[in-house]
């Protein structure tokens, strides 16, 4: 069971399709009256652990186990021209 929060745009047929699972499913489920779902809804996706998408989320978690990130460190900042401080002469 997945837990889904619609976003702009989004209709059950999208949110089907993403999954992988019927609308249907989706409506039965939340127990959906009628076809209107609103930003910021929470639905509960029923997936099976048979579906795509339940595949390609266990393989990039997975992965996500086994690739080291790669140590990149921030470039330092080039200094200002106007950071530099100026020299102050005393004419006598």
């Amino acid at each position: 069971m997945i837990t889904h929060i619609v976003k702009r745009g989004e209709n059950l047929l999208t949110i089907s399709q993403r999954y992988g699972v019927s609308i249907r499913s989706i409506v039965d489920q939340n127990k959906i009256t009628n076809a209107e779902t609103y930003e910021g809804d929470r639905l509960s996706i029923p997936v099976s652990t048979d579906s795509e998408f339940y595949q390609q989320t266990k393989m990039a978690d997975a992965n996500q186990l086994t690739t080291p990130k790669p140590n990149i460190q921030p470039r330092p900042k080039k200094p200002s021209p106007f950071s530099r401080k100026r020299k102050r002469f005393f004419w006598a």
